[in-house]
């Protein structure tokens, strides 16, 4: 990380579009501030989680849909979303292969997404955090929430947000996906070369 100080502008681009800009005025080598010491947290839990390896969902779902297993996936949302409903709009008839759990929290607390976490530790496969665009993502950004994401046993889903979105969760997820369609699409796709196998 490199740490500037500057100043905002804008430029108007020749098409019209306008543009911010920053004027870098310092750099400062060693900073001592707060937020210096929070990105080495992030950067120090990323090296973690690339030390520990990702999880391949790929694999984990084709053994368990080959070995005519429901993949147990947890599906966290707000407690008011209907961002389910993009999921499961996605993944049509395929939902029968799956057994989904859904856990409707509190996405603005970090305390209940933690607790949601420990919880759900030891009864899934999968947990995914099923969240749209819009205010409060910085939640996910949260340190204490990326820690106890690292001490999961079950695959971590993120479907977040917007395309553009990259929280710090995103990255430690095992598997990130752009949208919720997103995620029920790759659902659907995975079992499709199954859906001859008869259901448990």
């Amino acid at each position: 990380y490199y740490f500037f100080k500057g100043s905002l502008d804008k430029d108007v681009r020749w098409d019209g579009v306008i543009e911010p800009v920053f004027i870098v005025s310092e750099l400062l080598d060693q900073p001592n501030s707060q937020v210096s010491v929070g990105l080495r947290k992030r950067a120090a839990l990323i090296q973690q989680k690339e030390a520990r390896g990702y999880q391949d969902l790929d694999a984990r779902l084709k053994q368990m849909l080959m070995q005519n297993n429901k993949p147990r996936i947890a599906l966290f949302c707000g407690k008011t979303s209907i961002v389910l409903m993009d999921v499961f709009s996605a993944l049509g008839e395929a939902k029968s292969y799956y057994c989904f759990t859904e856990h409707r929290i509190n996405l603005i607390d970090k305390w209940a997404i933690i607790h949601a976490l420990a919880q759900g530790d030891k009864k899934y496969d999968v947990i995914a955090i099923v969240r749209g665009g819009g205010p409060g993502l910085e939640i996910f950004d949260d340190v204490a929430i990326a820690e106890a994401s690292l001490l999961l046993n079950p695959i971590l889903v993120t479907a977040i947000g917007h395309a553009q979105d990259n929280t710090l969760l995103q990255q430690l997820a095992d598997k990130q996906f752009s949208t919720p369609t997103a995620l029920g699409n790759y659902l659907l796709e995975t079992a499709v070369p199954h859906t001859h196998l008869p259901l448990q």
